[in-house]
């Protein structure tokens, strides 16, 4: 599948005819309980020029639901967390979960020409990234990640979910086919240049209040600590 141009990928509306035809595919497997565990680029077949047909080949791994499989060394970004996070030779149950994991990052692939990161660990700064994100530790957009619209990153978060458990299926991704997944480029960088101003802005805004004497976080114990004290002398 050498169709997809490095750092550029293909457009949103190709990508769109790739994504219904193989999420069809992944969610008639699922229904049979069978899992693909090898969704990638080099996985789809082109039949005709224009994405019009194309089709999802290679079921030499694929295995029923519930299967358990040993890990082997090794991994590649479209290994979910839970496979990437297994000691060497551990038992692990297959999901489909794993090929709801894979897609998204097929889906990111085809969009960017780039991969979300190397691996779904904590040592990848660009999988962490992410996951802070997912986790809504953060409200800024993932650096690999902005020239995606928040209806796109909101399906992004729901087949990305780090725990298998909470994965939404397959077939999730047909709400979004109407949607507009990419934003103009004008307006990626607005977003990027937006949050840096207002980054520093807050923290000129920090420095006055602190060299004015005025507390800028809140710490809660200290809060509910001097409520008390001033009940009691009353």
């Amino acid at each position: 599948f050498d169709m997809i141009q490095p750092q550029t990928g293909l457009s949103e509306s190709d990508v769109k005819k790739i994504v219904k035809q193989v999420a069809s595919a992944l969610d008639f497997m699922h229904s049979e309980s069978l899992v693909h565990r090898d969704v990638k680029p080099e996985n789809i077949l082109v039949f005709e020029q224009g994405f019009h047909r194309v089709k999802l080949m290679d079921f030499g791994m694929t295995r029923k639901e519930g299967t358990l499989i040993r890990k082997v060394n090794g991994s590649i970004p479209y290994t979910p967390p839970e496979i990437c996070e297994a000691l060497r030779n551990e038992n692990i149950t297959v999901t489909t979960g794993g090929d709801v994991w894979a897609f998204a990052v097929l889906l990111f692939c085809m969009m960017t020409g780039n991969f979300p990161w190397e691996n779904a660990e904590t040592s990848d700064v660009y999988y962490t990234e992410f996951v802070n994100w997912q986790r809504r530790k953060t409200t800024k957009t993932p650096s690999q990640w902005k020239k995606f619209t928040p209806r796109m990153m909101r399906i992004f978060r729901k087949m990305l979910e780090p725990k298998v458990e909470r994965r939404c299926d397959i077939k999730e991704i047909y709400k979004y086919l109407n949607d507009t997944w990419t934003r103009p480029t004008k307006e990626s960088d607005a977003e990027e240049e937006s949050c840096s101003t207002d980054s520093d802005h807050m923290d000129q805004l920090t420095s006055i209040l602190q060299n004015h004497g005025i507390e800028t976080h809140i710490d809660k114990r200290l809060r509910e600590r001097r409520i008390s004290e001033w009940l009691l002398a009353l």
